[in-house]
């Protein structure tokens, strides 16, 4: 049986409205998509940053222990055994977080910017004598990707230490 002219264009017409619906469909599903990837990399990022203030709370509320986290990372052995545990446990904080941002950028769900100045801050302590030795002993800990990335690269400059940073006095400019 034939369909009249009359049909055929309604059929048409049926099938250009849905493949219109089609389009707007999978238009909307790319915009929740991209929608949900922003968020979830707002949600990581935030993560991360409050990972490294629970990091910084206890040395900025502590003297004694800013004092010997600050003399260890220049010195591993100008600090005591008590000293240098407390100070074992911060560096493997630190460096399982620095870990983490590593794999958050390798998986593409951080973005080059942010990345730019993590990698810039881990180089930086990572480069410091007393780490080093730390590093000699625990870099087993970490994967082989990240203690790959950390012992092929130097940082763009190199970063005052906590102790030196304390002693400038930089002015700003309006």
């Amino acid at each position: 049986m034939r369909m009249t002219p009359h049909w055929e264009a309604i059929g048409a017409v049926g099938e250009l409205v849905g493949a219109i619906g089609v389009v707007i469909s999978l238009a909307y599903l790319g915009f929740q998509i991209n929608q949900n990837t922003r968020q979830a990399r707002g949600s990581m990022y935030d993560s991360i940053v409050s990972s490294l203030a629970s990091f910084d709370g206890p040395i900025a509320s502590d003297p004694a222990l800013a004092r010997i986290f600050e003399e260890a990372i220049d010195d591993w052995t100008a600090v005591d055994g008590v000293g240098r545990a407390r100070v074992m446990h911060l560096l493997s904080t630190l460096f399982k977080q620095f870990e983490n941002v590593h794999y958050q950028h390798r998986q593409g769900t951080l973005e080059v910017e942010l990345w730019l100045g993590w990698r810039q801050l881990m180089l930086s302590y990572f480069r410091r004598p007393g780490i080093q030795t730390w590093w000699s002993m625990r870099r087993g800990f970490y994967s082989a990707n990240f203690r790959e990335f950390l012992e092929r690269e130097q940082p763009d400059e190199a970063l005052l230490s906590p102790r030196e940073l304390a002693r400038t006095h930089v002015v700003g400019r309006r």
